[in-house]
Order: structure tokens, then C-alpha cells, then sequence
């Protein structure tokens, strides 16, 4: 899955905070569902597309995450909620869409004028937040 895929690329999977994942009990149903690392809220997004940008707000706030991976279908206010969510974090945050951008081309356009990184497969995702990390460590050591 997808956490395999992060940790394949050398990336590692955040520790969250108890604080963190009560949080997450609390918004996200008990069934079908996940309130720790990686999140999975499950079906909800389909009643709640809002729901995302309220995750990744949470995420955010959790002092052992340094990046986010959200993935998203393109349904009202799924793409508008991730992007108010990335107004208020200084965190990298990565999108998936599941969707074509062929057949999607306003929700991509409204997440790259957002300077949201979306891509229509989660392996692309990853990639890019793992260079991004690479790129991060070769700056460190220049220094």
C-alpha cells in the first residue's frame, strides 16, 4: 500500500502524538476506518469531502509530522478543503486526486495555484516528497 511505498522510498512513517490520534478518534468513525498513521477516514469523505483539510490541519498541529500525503477524490469541497488546510501549515503537503487530470483540470489547476504538489497516482507522490527530503539532507550538509 501506500505506507509501504513511503517507506520503500526511504521515508519514514510519523510516531503520532496520543493527543493527535484522539483527535482523530473523535472526527473519524470507529468502522472501516483509521485514526493513526497513515489516516485513513474511509468512506466519510464520501458524506464529508471537508473532512481532509480538517485531517490535515490535525496532522499538522502533531509535532512528530514533517510532511502530509492526502489522498482525495475530486467531489465538491474535497479539493477547496485541502487547500484552506495548506493555507494555515508551513508543512509540505502532497495531494493525490483519484482522477485523471485529463478529466479533472479545474481540481488540479485550484490545488497548483494553492502550491499544492497533486498527482494522480500516490507512487509519484511519494517519489517527489522523498526527493524533496533528499534535497533537504544535501542542503544540510553543504552548509
Amino acid at each position: 500500500g501506500t505506507a509501504d511505498n513511503a517507506v520503500k522510498a526511504g521515508l519514514k512513517m510519523a510516531k503520532l502524538e496520543e493527543g493527535t490520534r484522539q483527535i482523530l478518534r473523535e472526527m473519524i468513525p470507529p468502522v472501516g476506518t483509521r485514526a493513526d498513521n497513515p489516516v485513513d477516514p474511509g468512506p466519510v469523505v464520501e458524506l464529508d469531502p471537508g473532512i481532509h483539510g480538517r485531517i490535515i490541519k490535525v496532522l499538522a498541529d502533531d509535532p512528530n509530522v514533517d510532511m502530509v500525503l492526502v489522498i482525495s477524490n475530486k467531489r465538491p469541497g474535497a479539493c477547496e478543503s485541502i487547500v484552506e488546510a495548506v493555507k494555515n501549515t508551513p508543512k509540505p503537503v502532497a495531494a493525490t486526486l483519484l482522477t485523471l487530470p485529463e478529466l479533472s483540470g479545474k481540481e488540479y489547476d485550484l490545488m497548483s495555484q494553492a502550491g499544492v504538489a497533486t498527482f494522480g497516482e500516490a507512487k509519484r507522490a511519494i517519489f517527489a516528497l522523498a526527493k524533496m527530503c533528499d534535497y533537504a539532507e544535501y542542503r544540510k550538509i553543504r552548509r
